[in-house]
């Protein structure tokens, strides 16, 4: 009994530990060697010119969503 006890706190510990390791993990987009967090937005050059793209998760994966706008100029 004190051993199926043990090994079910343990389970449960493993679990919460692994879960809060995923709730922080930060997912990121790289662009020319950079790490562009998911939610932001870099210019990103296509056959069109420079467009704005932001990092997304699609499928469980980092990608760039690239809109039709054109990259500010300045």
């Amino acid at each position: 009994m004190k051993t199926s006890l043990v090994i079910s706190g343990l389970l449960i510990s493993s679990i919460l530990i692994a879960s809060s390791a995923y709730a922080q993990q930060v997912c990121t987009c790289r662009y020319k060697g950079v790490d562009v967090p998911e939610g932001k937005n870099a210019c990103i050059k296509t056959a069109n010119g420079y467009k704005v793209a932001t990092c997304a998760k699609v499928l469980n994966n980092t990608s760039w969503q690239i809109s039709k706008k054109a990259c500010p100029v300045g």
